[in-house]
Protein backbone atom coordinates (compact mmCIF):
# COMPACT_ATOMS: atom_id res chain seq x y z
CA UNK A 1 0.00 0.00 0.00
CA UNK A 2 1.40 3.40 -1.04
CA UNK A 3 2.58 5.70 1.71
CA UNK A 4 0.23 8.45 2.60
CA UNK A 5 1.52 12.01 1.92
CA UNK A 6 -0.19 14.82 3.70
CA UNK A 7 -1.09 18.11 2.10
CA UNK A 8 1.54 19.97 4.12
CA UNK A 9 4.32 17.59 2.97
CA UNK A 10 3.19 17.88 -0.68
CA UNK A 11 3.25 21.68 -0.52
CA UNK A 12 6.78 21.65 1.03
CA UNK A 13 8.09 19.39 -1.73
CA UNK A 14 6.70 21.68 -4.41
CA UNK A 15 8.30 24.77 -2.86
CA UNK A 16 11.67 23.06 -2.69
CA UNK A 17 11.51 22.09 -6.35
CA UNK A 18 10.71 25.63 -7.43
CA UNK A 19 13.65 27.02 -5.42
CA UNK A 20 16.03 24.56 -7.08
CA UNK A 21 14.88 25.62 -10.56
CA UNK A 22 15.31 29.31 -9.73
CA UNK A 23 18.98 28.76 -8.60
CA UNK A 24 19.88 26.57 -11.62
CA UNK A 25 22.38 28.18 -14.13
CA UNK A 26 21.14 29.27 -17.56
CA UNK A 27 21.99 26.91 -20.41
CA UNK A 28 24.79 28.29 -22.60
CA UNK A 29 23.24 26.78 -25.76
CA UNK A 30 20.27 29.20 -26.06
CA UNK A 31 19.57 32.75 -24.91
CA UNK A 32 16.00 33.94 -25.59
CA UNK A 33 15.64 37.29 -27.38
CA UNK A 34 13.07 39.19 -29.52
CA UNK A 35 14.49 37.96 -32.82
CA UNK A 36 14.10 34.34 -31.78
CA UNK A 37 10.53 35.02 -30.71
CA UNK A 38 9.64 36.54 -34.11
CA UNK A 39 11.28 33.63 -35.91
CA UNK A 40 9.29 31.12 -33.88
CA UNK A 41 6.06 33.02 -34.61
CA UNK A 42 6.80 33.02 -38.35
CA UNK A 43 7.51 29.31 -38.35
CA UNK A 44 4.36 28.63 -36.41
CA UNK A 45 2.30 30.81 -38.79
CA UNK A 46 3.63 29.04 -41.89
CA UNK A 47 3.03 25.64 -40.35
CA UNK A 48 -0.52 26.60 -39.35
CA UNK A 49 -1.37 27.99 -42.78
CA UNK A 50 -0.10 24.88 -44.57
CA UNK A 51 -2.08 22.67 -42.24
CA UNK A 52 -5.21 24.81 -42.63
CA UNK A 53 -4.99 24.84 -46.41
CA UNK A 54 -4.51 21.09 -46.62
CA UNK A 55 -7.25 20.12 -44.19
CA UNK A 56 -9.86 22.89 -44.20
CA UNK A 57 -9.50 25.21 -47.16
CA UNK A 58 -10.86 22.83 -49.80
CA UNK A 59 -14.03 21.87 -47.89
CA UNK A 60 -14.59 25.52 -46.99
CA UNK A 61 -14.37 26.56 -50.64
CA UNK A 62 -16.95 23.94 -51.54
CA UNK A 63 -19.39 25.18 -48.93
CA UNK A 64 -18.84 28.92 -49.47
CA UNK A 65 -21.44 30.41 -51.88
CA UNK A 66 -19.75 31.79 -54.96
CA UNK A 67 -20.46 35.45 -55.74
CA UNK A 68 -21.79 35.89 -59.25
CA UNK A 69 -20.25 38.49 -61.52
CA UNK A 70 -22.04 40.02 -64.48
CA UNK A 71 -20.44 37.46 -66.81
CA UNK A 72 -21.24 34.57 -64.49
CA UNK A 73 -24.63 35.83 -63.37
CA UNK A 74 -27.20 33.06 -63.44
CA UNK A 75 -30.90 33.54 -63.94
CA UNK A 76 -32.66 34.19 -60.67
CA UNK A 77 -36.19 34.85 -61.79
CA UNK A 78 -38.23 35.14 -64.97
CA UNK A 79 -41.56 36.82 -65.55
CA UNK A 80 -43.70 37.45 -68.58
CA UNK A 81 -43.90 41.20 -69.14
CA UNK A 82 -46.22 42.53 -71.83
CA UNK A 83 -45.71 39.48 -74.01
CA UNK A 84 -41.91 39.51 -73.67
CA UNK A 85 -39.60 37.48 -71.46
CA UNK A 86 -38.21 39.56 -68.61
CA UNK A 87 -35.22 38.09 -66.76
CA UNK A 88 -33.58 39.29 -63.60
CA UNK A 89 -30.07 38.51 -62.44
CA UNK A 90 -28.06 39.81 -59.53
CA UNK A 91 -24.31 40.29 -59.29
CA UNK A 92 -21.62 42.39 -57.66
CA UNK A 93 -20.36 45.29 -59.72
CA UNK A 94 -17.49 43.68 -61.71
CA UNK A 95 -15.93 47.05 -62.38
CA UNK A 96 -15.06 47.58 -58.71
CA UNK A 97 -11.40 46.54 -58.25
CA UNK A 98 -11.02 43.55 -55.93
CA UNK A 99 -7.18 43.52 -55.94
CA UNK A 100 -4.47 46.18 -56.38
CA UNK A 101 -3.47 44.65 -59.71
CA UNK A 102 -6.99 45.13 -61.10
CA UNK A 103 -7.06 48.86 -60.38
CA UNK A 104 -5.90 51.32 -63.05
CA UNK A 105 -2.42 52.73 -62.58
CA UNK A 106 -3.50 56.35 -62.82
CA UNK A 107 -7.05 57.58 -62.41
CA UNK A 108 -8.30 60.24 -64.86
CA UNK A 109 -8.60 63.74 -63.53
CA UNK A 110 -12.41 63.83 -63.81
CA UNK A 111 -13.05 60.40 -62.29
CA UNK A 112 -15.40 60.58 -59.29
CA UNK A 113 -14.87 58.76 -56.03
CA UNK A 114 -17.73 56.29 -56.58
CA UNK A 115 -16.84 52.77 -57.85
CA UNK A 116 -16.76 52.55 -61.64
CA UNK A 117 -16.82 55.37 -64.19
CA UNK A 118 -19.79 57.70 -63.64
CA UNK A 119 -20.84 61.10 -64.85
CA UNK A 120 -22.28 63.84 -62.71
CA UNK A 121 -25.96 63.61 -61.74
CA UNK A 122 -26.82 66.70 -63.81
CA UNK A 123 -25.50 64.97 -66.94
CA UNK A 124 -27.38 61.76 -66.31
CA UNK A 125 -30.96 62.91 -66.85
CA UNK A 126 -30.70 62.56 -70.62
CA UNK A 127 -28.08 59.83 -70.93
CA UNK A 128 -28.57 57.81 -74.09
CA UNK A 129 -27.86 54.28 -75.33
CA UNK A 130 -24.19 55.15 -75.85
CA UNK A 131 -23.69 54.28 -72.17
CA UNK A 132 -24.04 50.55 -72.91
CA UNK A 133 -22.57 49.39 -69.63
CA UNK A 134 -19.57 51.77 -69.60
CA UNK A 135 -21.24 54.61 -67.68
CA UNK A 136 -23.57 54.50 -64.71
CA UNK A 137 -26.32 57.12 -64.92
CA UNK A 138 -26.64 58.61 -61.46
CA UNK A 139 -30.18 59.14 -60.20
CA UNK A 140 -29.02 59.29 -56.58
CA UNK A 141 -25.36 60.11 -55.82
CA UNK A 142 -25.75 58.27 -52.52
CA UNK A 143 -27.48 55.28 -54.13
CA UNK A 144 -26.79 51.70 -53.13
CA UNK A 145 -28.11 49.78 -56.14
CA UNK A 146 -27.29 49.69 -59.86
CA UNK A 147 -30.16 48.75 -62.18
CA UNK A 148 -29.18 47.33 -65.57
CA UNK A 149 -32.16 47.85 -67.89
CA UNK A 150 -33.06 46.62 -71.36
CA UNK A 151 -31.14 45.05 -74.22
CA UNK A 152 -28.79 48.05 -74.35
CA UNK A 153 -27.94 47.44 -70.66
CA UNK A 154 -28.19 51.02 -69.51
CA UNK A 155 -27.10 51.29 -65.89
CA UNK A 156 -28.70 53.56 -63.30
CA UNK A 157 -27.42 54.21 -59.78
CA UNK A 158 -30.54 54.46 -57.63
CA UNK A 159 -31.66 54.39 -54.02
CA UNK A 160 -33.20 51.04 -53.12
CA UNK A 161 -35.22 52.58 -50.30
CA UNK A 162 -36.79 55.07 -52.71
CA UNK A 163 -37.78 52.21 -55.01
CA UNK A 164 -39.22 50.28 -52.08
CA UNK A 165 -41.35 53.23 -50.98
CA UNK A 166 -42.64 53.88 -54.53
CA UNK A 167 -43.39 50.23 -55.23
CA UNK A 168 -44.04 47.64 -52.53
CA UNK A 169 -44.26 45.17 -55.40
CA UNK A 170 -40.70 46.00 -56.46
CA UNK A 171 -39.61 45.72 -52.85
CA UNK A 172 -41.20 42.29 -52.52
CA UNK A 173 -39.99 40.87 -55.85
CA UNK A 174 -36.57 42.46 -56.24
CA UNK A 175 -35.26 43.88 -53.01
CA UNK A 176 -36.50 41.57 -50.32
CA UNK A 177 -36.60 38.10 -51.88
CA UNK A 178 -33.42 38.55 -53.89
CA UNK A 179 -31.62 40.46 -51.10
CA UNK A 180 -30.04 42.88 -53.52
CA UNK A 181 -29.18 45.68 -51.10
CA UNK A 182 -26.13 45.26 -48.80
CA UNK A 183 -26.05 46.48 -45.22
CA UNK A 184 -26.02 50.22 -44.50
CA UNK A 185 -22.70 51.99 -44.88
CA UNK A 186 -21.28 54.19 -42.13
CA UNK A 187 -19.51 57.45 -42.80
CA UNK A 188 -15.80 56.89 -43.30
CA UNK A 189 -16.16 53.27 -44.39
CA UNK A 190 -14.43 52.23 -47.60
CA UNK A 191 -17.14 51.81 -50.28
CA UNK A 192 -17.69 48.17 -51.08
CA UNK A 193 -18.86 46.69 -54.37
CA UNK A 194 -22.30 47.83 -55.47
CA UNK A 195 -25.03 45.31 -56.04
CA UNK A 196 -26.52 45.08 -59.54
CA UNK A 197 -29.99 44.06 -60.62
CA UNK A 198 -30.41 43.11 -64.29
CA UNK A 199 -33.93 43.64 -65.67
CA UNK A 200 -34.28 42.55 -69.28
CA UNK A 201 -37.42 42.97 -71.39
CA UNK A 202 -38.09 46.56 -70.30
CA UNK A 203 -37.72 49.74 -72.32
CA UNK A 204 -34.67 51.44 -70.80
CA UNK A 205 -35.83 54.95 -71.70
CA UNK A 206 -39.25 54.29 -70.15
CA UNK A 207 -37.64 52.93 -66.99
CA UNK A 208 -35.44 56.02 -66.89
CA UNK A 209 -38.55 58.23 -66.89
CA UNK A 210 -40.01 56.28 -63.97
CA UNK A 211 -36.77 56.55 -62.02
CA UNK A 212 -36.58 60.30 -62.65
CA UNK A 213 -40.09 60.80 -61.30
CA UNK A 214 -39.69 58.74 -58.13
CA UNK A 215 -36.27 60.29 -57.41
CA UNK A 216 -37.75 63.80 -57.48
CA UNK A 217 -36.61 64.86 -60.97
CA UNK A 218 -40.05 65.06 -62.63
CA UNK A 219 -39.33 68.45 -64.30
CA UNK A 220 -36.68 66.73 -66.42
CA UNK A 221 -39.43 64.58 -67.97
CA UNK A 222 -41.32 67.49 -69.56
CA UNK A 223 -39.21 67.51 -72.70
CA UNK A 224 -40.25 63.90 -73.36
CA UNK A 225 -44.02 64.51 -73.09
CA UNK A 226 -44.63 64.63 -76.84
CA UNK A 227 -44.00 60.90 -77.27
CA UNK A 228 -47.13 58.72 -77.10
CA UNK A 229 -45.26 55.45 -77.41
CA UNK A 230 -42.92 56.40 -74.56
CA UNK A 231 -45.86 57.11 -72.25
CA UNK A 232 -47.33 53.74 -73.25
CA UNK A 233 -44.09 51.98 -72.24
CA UNK A 234 -43.75 54.03 -69.06
CA UNK A 235 -47.19 52.86 -67.94
CA UNK A 236 -46.21 49.29 -68.83
CA UNK A 237 -43.33 49.57 -66.36
CA UNK A 238 -45.40 51.15 -63.60
CA UNK A 239 -48.23 48.65 -64.09
CA UNK A 240 -45.81 45.73 -63.84
CA UNK A 241 -44.56 46.99 -60.47
CA UNK A 242 -47.93 48.36 -59.29
CA UNK A 243 -46.70 51.94 -59.03
CA UNK A 244 -48.68 53.88 -61.67
CA UNK A 245 -49.82 56.40 -59.07
CA UNK A 246 -46.23 57.68 -58.86
CA UNK A 247 -46.80 59.29 -62.30
CA UNK A 248 -49.15 61.89 -60.80
CA UNK A 249 -46.66 64.77 -61.33
CA UNK A 250 -46.53 64.19 -65.11
CA UNK A 251 -49.57 62.11 -66.13
CA UNK A 252 -52.15 64.86 -66.65
CA UNK A 253 -49.91 67.13 -68.71
CA UNK A 254 -48.56 64.27 -70.78
CA UNK A 255 -52.05 62.98 -71.62
CA UNK A 256 -53.18 66.44 -72.75
CA UNK A 257 -50.27 66.68 -75.15
CA UNK A 258 -50.64 63.30 -76.85
CA UNK A 259 -54.40 62.61 -76.78
CA UNK A 260 -56.18 62.57 -80.18
CA UNK A 261 -59.94 62.59 -80.32
CA UNK A 262 -60.06 61.42 -83.95
CA UNK A 263 -57.38 58.71 -83.67
CA UNK A 264 -57.87 56.16 -86.47
CA UNK A 265 -54.74 54.00 -86.91
CA UNK A 266 -55.15 50.59 -85.30
CA UNK A 267 -51.78 50.84 -83.53
CA UNK A 268 -52.50 54.37 -82.28
CA UNK A 269 -55.92 53.27 -81.04
CA UNK A 270 -54.44 50.38 -79.06
CA UNK A 271 -51.77 52.64 -77.57
CA UNK A 272 -54.21 55.40 -76.61
CA UNK A 273 -56.76 53.03 -75.10
CA UNK A 274 -54.10 51.51 -72.82
CA UNK A 275 -52.97 54.95 -71.69
CA UNK A 276 -56.43 56.38 -70.99
CA UNK A 277 -57.56 53.21 -69.24
CA UNK A 278 -54.56 53.03 -66.90
CA UNK A 279 -54.66 56.75 -66.12
CA UNK A 280 -58.37 56.53 -65.28
CA UNK A 281 -59.63 59.14 -67.78
CA UNK A 282 -63.06 57.67 -68.56
CA UNK A 283 -64.29 60.25 -71.16
CA UNK A 284 -61.10 59.87 -73.21
CA UNK A 285 -61.28 56.08 -72.90
CA UNK A 286 -64.89 56.05 -74.15
CA UNK A 287 -64.03 58.22 -77.14
CA UNK A 288 -61.10 55.97 -78.01
CA UNK A 289 -63.35 52.91 -77.78
CA UNK A 290 -65.84 54.58 -80.15
CA UNK A 291 -63.08 55.06 -82.71
CA UNK A 292 -62.00 51.47 -82.22
CA UNK A 293 -65.52 50.11 -82.76
CA UNK A 294 -66.13 52.18 -85.89
CA UNK A 295 -62.93 51.07 -87.60
CA UNK A 296 -62.81 47.48 -86.35
CA UNK A 297 -63.20 44.56 -88.71
CA UNK A 298 -63.94 41.01 -87.64
CA UNK A 299 -61.76 38.09 -88.64
CA UNK A 300 -63.30 34.82 -89.92
CA UNK A 301 -62.75 33.30 -86.48
CA UNK A 302 -64.55 36.21 -84.80
CA UNK A 303 -61.68 38.35 -83.50
CA UNK A 304 -61.28 42.13 -83.61
CA UNK A 305 -58.81 43.60 -86.05
CA UNK A 306 -58.09 47.16 -87.15
CA UNK A 307 -59.29 48.60 -90.42
CA UNK A 308 -55.90 48.39 -92.18
CA UNK A 309 -54.14 46.01 -89.80
CA UNK A 310 -52.40 42.86 -91.09
CA UNK A 311 -53.66 39.51 -89.95
CA UNK A 312 -50.95 39.13 -87.33
CA UNK A 313 -51.88 42.46 -85.69
CA UNK A 314 -55.23 41.58 -84.23
CA UNK A 315 -56.26 43.54 -81.18
CA UNK A 316 -55.93 40.47 -78.98
CA UNK A 317 -52.23 40.39 -79.93
CA UNK A 318 -51.78 43.50 -77.77
CA UNK A 319 -51.24 42.22 -74.23
CA UNK A 320 -51.97 45.68 -72.88
CA UNK A 321 -55.50 45.53 -74.32
CA UNK A 322 -56.00 42.14 -72.72
CA UNK A 323 -55.14 43.68 -69.37
CA UNK A 324 -57.89 46.30 -69.75
CA UNK A 325 -60.51 43.54 -70.03
CA UNK A 326 -62.43 45.53 -72.66
CA UNK A 327 -61.83 43.47 -75.80
CA UNK A 328 -64.86 41.21 -75.42
CA UNK A 329 -67.13 44.18 -74.66
CA UNK A 330 -65.80 46.09 -77.66
CA UNK A 331 -66.30 43.10 -79.96
CA UNK A 332 -69.87 42.71 -78.73
CA UNK A 333 -70.53 46.43 -79.21
CA UNK A 334 -69.14 46.30 -82.74
CA UNK A 335 -71.33 43.31 -83.66
CA UNK A 336 -74.40 44.96 -82.11
CA UNK A 337 -73.79 48.13 -84.11
CA UNK A 338 -73.68 46.17 -87.38
CA UNK A 339 -76.88 44.33 -86.46
CA UNK A 340 -78.63 47.58 -85.55
CA UNK A 341 -77.86 49.15 -88.94
CA UNK A 342 -79.02 46.04 -90.81
CA UNK A 343 -82.17 45.92 -88.70
CA UNK A 344 -83.05 49.47 -89.67
CA UNK A 345 -82.58 48.68 -93.36
CA UNK A 346 -84.89 45.64 -93.05
CA UNK A 347 -87.52 47.70 -91.22
CA UNK A 348 -87.43 50.32 -93.97
CA UNK A 349 -88.01 47.67 -96.63
CA UNK A 350 -90.95 46.20 -94.66
CA UNK A 351 -92.56 49.58 -94.14
CA UNK A 352 -92.31 50.52 -97.79
CA UNK A 353 -93.75 47.10 -98.77
CA UNK A 354 -96.85 47.44 -96.53
CA UNK A 355 -97.84 51.11 -96.72
CA UNK A 356 -101.58 51.95 -96.29
CA UNK A 357 -103.61 53.02 -99.32
CA UNK A 358 -104.96 56.33 -98.04
CA UNK A 359 -105.25 59.79 -99.64
CA UNK A 360 -102.12 61.85 -99.33
CA UNK A 361 -103.88 64.69 -97.51
CA UNK A 362 -106.00 62.59 -95.12
CA UNK A 363 -105.73 63.61 -91.43
CA UNK A 364 -102.12 64.75 -91.85
CA UNK A 365 -100.58 61.26 -91.46
CA UNK A 366 -98.95 61.20 -94.86
CA UNK A 367 -96.19 63.44 -96.11
CA UNK A 368 -96.10 62.87 -99.86
CA UNK A 369 -97.42 65.77 -101.90
CA UNK A 370 -96.51 64.39 -105.34
CA UNK A 371 -98.82 61.36 -105.38
CA UNK A 372 -102.49 60.81 -104.72
CA UNK A 373 -101.79 57.98 -102.27
CA UNK A 374 -98.96 57.15 -99.89
CA UNK A 375 -98.69 53.59 -101.27
CA UNK A 376 -97.71 54.85 -104.71
CA UNK A 377 -95.03 57.00 -103.18
CA UNK A 378 -93.69 54.11 -101.09
CA UNK A 379 -93.73 51.76 -104.05
CA UNK A 380 -91.67 54.22 -106.03
CA UNK A 381 -89.18 54.51 -103.15
CA UNK A 382 -89.05 50.74 -102.70
CA UNK A 383 -88.24 50.20 -106.37
CA UNK A 384 -85.45 52.74 -106.24
CA UNK A 385 -84.13 51.12 -103.06
CA UNK A 386 -83.96 47.65 -104.61
CA UNK A 387 -82.19 48.95 -107.67
CA UNK A 388 -79.66 50.78 -105.50
CA UNK A 389 -79.04 47.72 -103.34
CA UNK A 390 -78.47 45.63 -106.45
CA UNK A 391 -75.97 48.20 -107.73
CA UNK A 392 -74.10 48.01 -104.39
CA UNK A 393 -74.14 44.18 -104.43
CA UNK A 394 -75.96 44.22 -101.10
CA UNK A 395 -76.88 40.52 -101.30
CA UNK A 396 -73.21 39.71 -100.80
CA UNK A 397 -72.95 41.93 -97.77
CA UNK A 398 -69.74 41.40 -95.77
CA UNK A 399 -70.69 40.98 -92.12
CA UNK A 400 -67.01 41.20 -91.14
CA UNK A 401 -66.52 44.71 -92.52
CA UNK A 402 -66.17 47.70 -90.23
CA UNK A 403 -69.28 49.59 -89.02
CA UNK A 404 -67.91 52.75 -90.62
CA UNK A 405 -67.80 51.14 -94.06
CA UNK A 406 -71.22 49.55 -93.62
CA UNK A 407 -72.80 52.89 -92.76
CA UNK A 408 -71.26 54.53 -95.83
CA UNK A 409 -72.68 51.80 -98.06
CA UNK A 410 -76.16 52.32 -96.63
CA UNK A 411 -75.92 56.05 -97.22
CA UNK A 412 -74.89 55.47 -100.85
CA UNK A 413 -77.87 53.16 -101.32
CA UNK A 414 -80.22 55.71 -99.76
CA UNK A 415 -78.98 58.52 -101.99
CA UNK A 416 -79.29 56.42 -105.14
CA UNK A 417 -82.74 55.11 -104.18
CA UNK A 418 -84.05 58.63 -103.64
CA UNK A 419 -82.75 59.84 -106.99
CA UNK A 420 -84.24 56.87 -108.84
CA UNK A 421 -87.64 57.23 -107.19
CA UNK A 422 -88.43 60.89 -107.78
CA UNK A 423 -86.01 63.79 -108.20
CA UNK A 424 -88.58 66.51 -107.49
CA UNK A 425 -88.46 68.51 -104.28
CA UNK A 426 -92.07 67.59 -103.42
CA UNK A 427 -91.05 63.96 -103.07
CA UNK A 428 -87.98 64.47 -100.87
CA UNK A 429 -90.00 64.28 -97.66
CA UNK A 430 -90.83 60.64 -98.42
CA UNK A 431 -87.17 59.61 -98.26
CA UNK A 432 -86.99 56.92 -95.53
CA UNK A 433 -83.28 57.62 -95.08
CA UNK A 434 -83.74 61.33 -94.59
CA UNK A 435 -84.12 63.09 -91.25
CA UNK A 436 -85.34 59.97 -89.43
CA UNK A 437 -82.18 57.94 -90.05
CA UNK A 438 -79.78 58.30 -87.08
CA UNK A 439 -76.20 59.47 -87.47
CA UNK A 440 -73.33 57.02 -87.10
CA UNK A 441 -72.02 58.91 -84.06
CA UNK A 442 -75.30 58.53 -82.20
CA UNK A 443 -75.49 54.83 -83.03
CA UNK A 444 -71.98 54.07 -81.73
CA UNK A 445 -72.46 56.21 -78.63
CA UNK A 446 -75.49 54.13 -77.70
CA UNK A 447 -73.45 50.93 -77.98
CA UNK A 448 -70.53 52.31 -75.97
CA UNK A 449 -72.86 53.28 -73.13
CA UNK A 450 -74.05 49.67 -72.95
CA UNK A 451 -70.55 48.48 -72.03
CA UNK A 452 -70.14 47.56 -68.37
CA UNK A 453 -67.55 50.18 -67.49
CA UNK A 454 -65.67 49.85 -64.21
CA UNK A 455 -66.65 53.36 -63.18
CA UNK A 456 -65.35 52.95 -59.65
CA UNK A 457 -61.97 51.68 -60.83
CA UNK A 458 -61.64 54.57 -63.26
CA UNK A 459 -62.53 57.03 -60.53
CA UNK A 460 -59.93 55.62 -58.12
CA UNK A 461 -57.17 55.75 -60.70
CA UNK A 462 -58.18 59.24 -61.79
CA UNK A 463 -58.17 60.52 -58.19
CA UNK A 464 -54.72 59.07 -57.42
CA UNK A 465 -53.28 60.66 -60.58
CA UNK A 466 -55.17 63.94 -60.54
CA UNK A 467 -57.01 63.09 -63.75
CA UNK A 468 -60.23 64.79 -62.63
CA UNK A 469 -58.48 68.07 -63.44
CA UNK A 470 -57.13 66.90 -66.79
Amino acid sequence: MADYVSAEESMAMAMAGMAALANAPTSPKHTPNDDDYDEEQDQYQEQYQEQYQDQYQQPADQEKPQLKTEDQGSEWSTATFMGERATATIADDPRTPTAPAAAPATAPAAAPAMPGHKRKAAEMSTGGPENSGDIVEVLDPHGDLVLVIGAEKREFLVCSRTLARASPEFDQKCLRNWQVVPGPRKEGDTPGPLRKLNLCGFNAEAFHVVLLVIHGAAPQVHQKMHDTKLLHDVICVTHHFDMTKCLAPVAGTWLKRIYKKDVSSYDDIATQLWITHQLGHLPCAKQTVQNMILSARRTPDGKLIGRTAPENKRYDAYNTLKITGLLDDILQARNSLIKEMLRRVDETIKRLSHSPKIPSQADGKTVCRARSTQSRCDSSMLGGLFRAMHAENWKNFDHNSSPERTYKRIMRIAALASNLAEPTSAHRACDPFGGTWPTLESLVEDEVEKISWDVRGFAERAFSLGMERA
